[in-house]
């Protein structure tokens, strides 16, 4: 497992939900450091905790429902107080930050790059917006890279 893990996670099949798949595929056709593991997940689930364990850094992406249509949010994560929800339909960055802290007894430091959208019907393309903004936000996890690779640190203007 990489220094750092990037996890880009939905479900293609549904719209906009797949944005975060196809922002770690675009970062598979780039190249990222060596430093650098790429996941793709339809959800989190807590078997991911394992490999939350061996790493220092893990940025998520995805689609996020309650944010304005487009919006990109990039902000730093922190354990969930509790996990009560149900597993059903997949975990969230926080409450696996806090499963990977309960049961492996280490935290790695989280960031999580959204943008949101509503538009999750049955289909297996991003809309033209949403589409748009897969290279923006590559590049935004590009630069987060960096940044963790020479300072050790997540970047201090992040949210």
């Amino acid at each position: 497992m990489g220094r750092i893990l990037v996890i880009g996670y939905g479900n293609p099949l549904r719209g906009d939900d797949g944005f975060g798949i196809y922002v770690a595929e675009r970062l598979h056709y780039e190249g990222v450091d060596e430093q650098v593991t790429l996941m793709t997940r339809h959800r989190l689930t807590p078997e991911l905790a394992e490999d939350l364990s061996e790493t220092e850094f893990v940025l998520f992406i995805a689609v996020c429902s309650s944010a304005p249509y487009g919006a990109q949010i990039c902000r730093r994560i922190r354990p969930a107080r509790s996990v009560t929800q149900s597993f059903a339909s997949g975990m969230s960055p926080e409450s696996l930050l806090s499963c990977t802290q309960a049961v492996y007894d280490h935290l790695p430091q989280g960031l999580l790059v959204e943008v949101g959208s509503s538009r999750f019907d049955h289909g297996a393309s991003l809309s033209p917006e949403i589409a748009g903004l897969v290279e923006p936000a590559a590049e935004v996890v590009q630069a987060v890279i960096r940044h963790i690779t020479l300072t050790g640190m997540l970047p201090p203007n992040i949210l």
